[in-house]
């Protein structure tokens, strides 16, 4: 019987927002504020000592964001490696910690998963014939 009473109690103070009945007024809130919009957002990463934004599309292509000047360019294009549909596609990106690389995460169109590295241009762009395939599955 305690067990019940015990979450009912919980439970009452979650919902009530605490002992002192505070409502939801005392919690911080978040506005939401769309600044650009991507086709199938999947994954989104920072470069060191880059304002940019990275966002990874399913269908295969890293779009840098400048959020200063609201500019969007194609930092890397790989829809003739990637195989989109469902659950597959590009599915990640990370930056190594000096930002001198990306890494993709991708099923290929044989639904292999495949981990690549690119080495960064000064443009703010993977260079294409830097590719180095690290794994596959």
């Amino acid at each position: 019987m305690r067990r019940p009473l015990a979450l009912l109690v919980v439970v009452a103070l979650f919902v009530n927002g605490g002992a002192n009945g505070a409502g939801a007024t005392d919690h911080p809130t978040a506005r939401l504020v769309k600044v650009t919009s991507a086709s199938q957002p999947v994954d989104i990463a920072s470069r060191p000592r880059d304002n940019g934004l990275y966002i990874a599309e399913q269908d295969g292509v890293v779009v840098r964001y400048d959020p200063k000047t609201k500019a969007k360019s194609t930092a890397l294009d790989l829809t003739s490696f990637t195989g989109a549909s469902g659950e597959r596609g590009l599915l990640g990106i990370v930056f190594h910690p000096d930002g001198r690389f990306l890494y993709v995460n991708y099923t290929d169109a044989a639904g292999d998963t495949v981990v690549a590295r690119y080495r960064m241009t000064t443009a703010n762009a993977a260079d294409p014939a830097t590719r180095v395939e690290l794994f596959s599955l």
